[in-house]
């Protein structure tokens, strides 16, 4: 059966501090990796996240109801804990944030995908971001580095765009190392091929379709 056949139930609790209401949600989502996340908001704004990764996505109701159970404990452990804390505490949490979270980047949500080992950026031209990653990379896939501007055009510059690229995955080493394009920017993505997940391709597409082009 699909694993969308098999959600668990979300829980939704209010812990009033005070003037100060906590609205804390956990719910189960397995795009585009299987997890549990309990989150901590107030007037909309999120302050806080607590989630666990799993190994993989729910695939049948035995499994469905002991995740429900798991879910259960792990929400009313936040409620304990935020029941616990001083108020001044909470604000204090509150306050640390800024008016608009930081959103995740591209890379940081592809090391998310469990079995990811190492995600390398590159802008548009092919060049690596980030102090000696080009070296590391050469190291590691010295044949890839050596034919790098013939992979880069996998995914051709776009005429009229100011320099974007097509976006979409490539598979150069099967089940160890991927090339994706955001558009904006490259990744090389570097994958366990022993780690459990169905399908690296489709977990790094997953995360591009979330974001915009």
């Amino acid at each position: 059966m699909a694993t969308s056949q098999f959600i668990p139930v979300g829980r939704t609790s209010l812990v009033k501090k005070s003037h100060l209401a906590l609205q804390v949600q956990t719910e189960y989502a397995y795009r585009p990796y299987a997890r549990i996340t309990t989150t901590i908001s107030t007037d909309g704004r999120v302050i806080h996240k607590v989630e666990r990764k799993l190994d993989h996505a729910i695939d049948s109701a035995e499994e469905q109801a002991n995740l429900q159970r798991y879910m259960a404990k792990q929400h009313d452990e936040v409620i304990a804990v935020l029941n616990e804390t001083s108020l001044e505490a909470t604000l204090g949490l509150v306050d640390s944030q800024p008016d608009r979270a930081r959103a995740r980047t591209l890379q940081e949500a592809f090391r998310d995908i469990p079995g990811i080992e190492r995600v390398f950026r590159l802008d548009n031209d092919g060049n690596f971001v980030g102090e000696h990653t080009t070296r590391e990379f050469k190291r590691a896939f010295a044949p890839v580095f050596k034919s790098l501007r013939e992979l880069m055009d996998v995914f051709c510059l776009i005429p009229g765009s100011g320099g974007a690229r097509e976006r979409g995955v490539y598979e150069v080493e099967p089940g160890r190392l991927y090339f994706a394009s955001s558009g904006k920017e490259c990744f090389f993505i570097i994958a366990d091929p022993l780690h459990s997940i169905e399908s690296y391709e489709h977990a790094i597409r997953e995360v591009l379709n979330q974001t915009s082009a």
